[in-house]
């Protein structure tokens, strides 16, 4: 995993210095090395900062050119079925001089261009330069594990993997008012309806799923090459899913772990982490030593120490580190910030920053972590309406008997009223009047009137469509695709990236192999939610491998600090009193006005920065 940056001048030349300008702002990405490339016309750039993972000689540095000079690549994240790729390249007449991931990338593009993409299994975001074209090539991995910002206009090209690298080459640095609104309203960490773009006016970020291509003339195509699928659905017996699932999750572990340097793992004690801890330690060397990194919180009830000493103590070889942050742990916020560069989500993003401060302290280099397995396998409350609503629509004999098991056990109360009944068990009917409908009626309104507001903000804010209009939950498979597209998935990836190669580590995410995200959200909701149990095909699959207090535990709630407390603190405080000054003098909100402490600090910070 690495930093990189560039840009294509379309009047004029590239400076070299303007580059290395680039790439030092990300030297945290990369501290193994750094790189430039400039192209003998010069209109083309290319840096990168290093940290070297797979083939540590200097023969795997980046920017890196194909024999022939006609195709240079500078590339971030991991190839993790490059072996398998070499094996197929060399068996075509591909010759390499390096063993790296890298070389592999290139070769695979210059063999199938564009289709390259069909073939990884990884996460990556890289720019490759044809010399011959004069054009760029970029591409970023299925679910947007790496950051590809960029920024054009009519003069020049601008990428970059964290944005404090593109505004190091003088590109003006604004907050987006809209997606400021969206955040302070709604609680939105991304547009729902624009995947593309950040908290920043004119910085765009290339989706996931996505490639794009820029020629010499500055014109940008972006094509989708990969989607969740919503509507596919496979029959298949629990003991076949369960076979399924095991050979696919143990694959992606197993191509995770290839490293030339050590490997460990992310540890909460629930059961996507745990799983993962015991399966590596099922595939690890006899003797090999696992590692595992935790944060842990003292005189908080939702510590997780319990679960994490029942692993700790349930195999050998396995020794596990801890980090005990407290109200401290707050005077990193700015530090963080730094890094993250966009408001996030809670506390737990300041406890996360400290396991992967811990594991840059005992030099352990990549962290395996469990994030995925509540996407892919309905892990979420918000899982449950959709769920009920689909069974009630089909009428499944299964509907009053979920219901009652989720409203037992979950403390859940299913809500859906007879209007709503009706609309799903008469699909058909209830739409085409809604379509009649609409064309007599007015639409709803844009958006919500926030009455916290200055008078000229609350102006600009009429004008901008409700993000969350038209979007409602009916069906488990609809959620998770829009989950993975529009609400929510994206900024846990991004915070997890930017909080581990703020310490040069690097984070592998198991639960988002491809092949697996695929096969799990195609089956069928039972294999998902079961008799109130979420995930239920993790836990029968490793029902024998876990703790049984961990594989059957209804009470765990997401990587959680005790924030409440945190908050607490005169220095804090002082420091929401601050920015709620900050509010008040950028215009944004009426003066006495409050909104929740959290989303003050954030929202202050990205007006500051």
């Amino acid at each position: 995993m690495c930093g990189i940056a560039g840009l294509v001048s379309f009047q004029g030349s590239v400076e070299r210095s303007l580059v290395k300008k680039m790439t030092d702002t990300i030297a945290h990405r990369g501290p193994d090395g750094e790189g430039c490339w400039i192209s003998d016309d010069g209109q083309t750039g290319l840096g990168h900062r290093r940290l070297s993972i797979i083939d540590l000689s200097v023969a795997a540095a980046q920017p890196m050119a194909d024999v022939s000079e006609r195709y240079v690549i500078t590339f971030n994240g991991e190839i993790y079925n490059y072996l398998e790729l070499r094996k197929e390249l060399l068996s075509s007449g591909v010759t390499f001089r390096t063993e790296s991931d890298t070389e592999v990338l290139l070769a695979l593009y210059i063999q199938h261009g564009e289709k390259c993409v069909d073939f990884i299994d990884g996460m990556f975001a890289f720019v490759i330069r044809d010399n011959k074209e004069r054009s760029l090539f970029i591409a970023r991995d299925r679910f947007g594990e790496k950051p590809l910002y960029y920024y054009k206009d009519q003069k020049r090209f601008v990428f970059a993997s964290e944005m404090k690298a593109i505004f190091a080459a003088d590109v003006k640095k604004e907050y987006d008012p809209k997606r400021l609104h969206y955040y302070l309203s709604y609680n939105l960490y991304q547009d729902p309806n624009d995947a593309g773009s950040t908290f920043f006016r004119d910085i765009r970020q290339l989706e996931p799923g996505h490639f794009m291509t820029v020629n010499a003339e500055g014109i940008v195509k972006q094509t989708k090459y990969w989607e969740v699928s919503a509507e596919k659905q496979i029959q298949i017996s629990e003991a076949d899913a369960r076979e399924k699932f095991d050979f696919l999750l143990r694959r992606s572990i197993e191509r995770r772990l290839r490293s030339d340097v050590p490997v460990g793992s992310s540890l909460s004690g629930g059961l996507d982490s745990s799983t993962i801890v015991l399966l590596i330690n099922k595939m690890k060397l006899p003797g090999q030593e696992q590692k595992t990194f935790s944060a842990r919180f003292k005189n908080f009830d939702r510590d997780e120490g319990k679960y994490i000493d029942l692993i700790l103590n349930s195999a050998r070889d396995i020794r596990g580190f801890a980090t005990w942050p407290d109200e401290s742990a707050m005077e990193d916020l700015d530090r963080i910030w730094f890094h993250q560069e966009e408001p996030f989500g809670s506390a737990s993003i300041v406890a996360q920053w400290a396991v992967m401060k811990l594991a840059k302290e005992n030099n352990v280099t990549v962290l395996l972590d469990g994030q995925g397995a509540d996407e892919i396998l309905g892990g979420y409350r918000t899982f449950f309406s959709p769920l009920l609503n689909r069974l009630y629509a089909n009428r499944d004999s299964r509907f009053e008997e979920e219901r009652k098991a989720l409203e037992g056990s979950r403390n859940f109360q299913y809500t859906a009223g007879t209007s709503t009944r009706m609309m799903l068990r008469y699909p058909r009917m209830f739409g085409t009047l809604s379509a009649t409908k609409r064309l007599f009626v007015k639409p709803p309104a844009k958006t919500v009137q926030q009455p916290k507001y200055n008078p000229d903000f609350a102006k600009q804010v009429k004008e901008w469509t409700h993000p969350l209009q038209g979007i409602y939950n009916d069906d488990v498979k609809k959620l998770q695709k829009r989950i993975f597209e529009q609400s929510g998935f994206s900024p846990l990836l991004r915070y997890a990236d930017r909080n581990s190669m703020a310490f040069s580590r690097e984070l592998r995410l198991p639960f988002l192999e491809h092949e697996l995200v695929e096969f799990c959200i195609s089956l069928p909701d039972h294999f998902k939610i079961s008799n109130g149990w979420t995930k239920r095909l993790l836990r029968d699959t490793y029902a024998k491998l876990l703790p049984e207090d961990i594989c059957w535990r209804k009470d765990k709630v997401g990587f959680e600090a005790p924030q409440s407390v945190w908050m607490n603190t005169p220095q804090v405080k002082a420091s929401i009193d601050t920015a709620e000054l900050e509010l008040v003098r950028s215009g944004i909100v009426k003066e006495g006005q409050k909104f929740d402490p959290w989303h003050t600090l954030m929202a202050s910070k990205l007006i500051k920065s």
